[in-house]
């Protein structure tokens, strides 16, 4: 099913024939064929009905409705204001800009410093209540809060986090309530890669509570050997209501409040082999994401420095391949929607169709994945439809958005 400008958003969808009852009076006494008759109509009708089923599973999102003119170098976060408008954070640039939904005029949002207003080195943008907004900047150890019109207001450090488990750390995701999520640093090890546990953490800013949500499978690092490529490690997510996702590498599903009432959902089984042009998908995202260097100028204050620019492009060479793809890849693989789904992205079998996310929920959905052209990648979700980046002939980024079909 392929999206294609306004006319899919809330069409409608045929539904299946039933074969009608028979209503004309039958003979008495056994009617063996009458049974097959009944038997042959149900299987019918039941053809039919997952026939358009299937038909229904999957999105490919072709064309967008909006393709936003600023161009960008790395965007990681979006956020949709309920006036339509998108808050915007570019790692590469180091920029926050507000676009407009009905002009698509960006304007930049602070500037850079260590003062009121400015950030260092922001890293990540998260929703909280209503249209306020929090900037975590890893430059300058501290959280910094957004108004509804997008200017800079409170900020607060790293260092007044409760806990030595988590002080000094930014958060990797934060939910609606504030809630703030860490996952612990796996040990490094002179031998063979081994599989450590590491505890995903959550802490409730006001009270100080820092409790356990999951447990997380990743590698041990092995001291003096190159990285992994696709490493098989679990990877987490955590919806706008603190829902947690964990996608565990080993037995190819997503645990959802592995701490609570956890449901798991099943990924698509596939064993891909690496082949070439997996070894170029993952040189290129590696080769696309910004490399910066914290450092301190001659009068003492802290700066960063984009590496970018004389950094040496990553070669194959540079890692350790696996003969297998993990279930899932990507830099950010699991994206959570509003909706209570998550988005992961799973190992490309098509060279030509390489972006493809799984669709998971714990309740009825109508699709079960999705397609995007080669060189997008999902950012997050909107009230009505969804964000997405793509890559540039010249190496930038455009912000894209589609209309997601609706799911009546």
């Amino acid at each position: 099913m392929r999206t294609r400008g306004r006319k899919y958003f809330g069409g409608q969808r045929d539904t299946p024939p039933h074969p009608r009852a028979l209503s004309r009076r039958l003979p008495s006494g056994p009617r063996p064929w009458l049974a097959r008759l009944s038997v042959v109509l149900s299987c019918g009708a039941l053809l039919i009905a997952n026939s358009r089923a299937e038909a229904q599973r999957e999105i490919a999102f072709a064309t967008p409705q909006i393709v936003y003119s600023q161009e960008f170098t790395y965007l990681v976060s979006v956020r949709e204001l309920s006036s339509g408008d998108i808050l915007t954070l570019d790692t590469g640039d180091r920029r926050v800009m507000i676009l407009s939904r009905g002009s698509g005029r960006a304007t930049q949002v602070g500037r850079e410093g260590q003062g009121p207003g400015e950030y260092v080195l922001p890293a990540a943008l998260y929703a909280l209540r209503g249209d306020t907004s929090v900037l975590v900047d890893v430059g300058a150890e501290r959280l910094t809060l957004l108004g509804a019109d997008a200017r800079l207001l409170q900020t607060i450090a790293f260092a007044t986090w409760r806990g030595s488990e988590v002080r000094f750390q930014p958060p990797q995701f934060m939910d609606r309530q504030g809630r703030m999520y860490f996952s612990g640093t796996p040990r490094t090890s002179s031998d063979a890669d081994g599989i450590d546990s590491v505890p995903l953490l959550r802490l409730a800013r006001g009270s100080g509570k820092l409790d356990t949500v999951a447990t997380l499978g990743v590698p041990v690092r092995v001291a003096g050997a190159p990285p992994g490529a696709f490493p098989a490690t679990d990877a987490w997510a955590v919806g706008e209501n603190g829902d947690v996702f964990v996608a565990r590498a080993g037995s190819a599903r997503v645990d959802v409040n592995p701490r609570g009432a956890t449901v798991s959902l099943a990924l698509p089984a596939r064993r891909v082999p690496v082949a070439e042009w997996h070894r170029q998908l993952w040189l290129s995202w590696k080769n696309a994401t910004p490399q910066m260097i914290m450092g301190i100028d001659a009068q003492g204050t802290r700066k960063v420095f984009a590496a970018s620019a004389r950094r040496t492009l990553r070669t194959d060479k540079d890692y350790r391949w696996p003969k297998f793809l993990p279930p899932f890849v990507g830099d950010a693989p699991l994206v959570a929607a509003p909706s209570g789904e998550v988005w992961v992205q799973v190992a490309p079998q098509n060279e030509k169709n390489p972006v493809e996310y799984a669709i998971l929920s714990s309740r009825a959905s109508p699709y079960s994945r999705a397609r995007f052209p080669a060189g997008t990648r999902l950012l997050g979700f909107g009230a009505r439809g969804l964000y997405a980046a793509r890559a540039t002939a010249d190496g930038l980024q455009q912000l894209l958005y589609y209309d997601y079909p609706s799911r009546d």
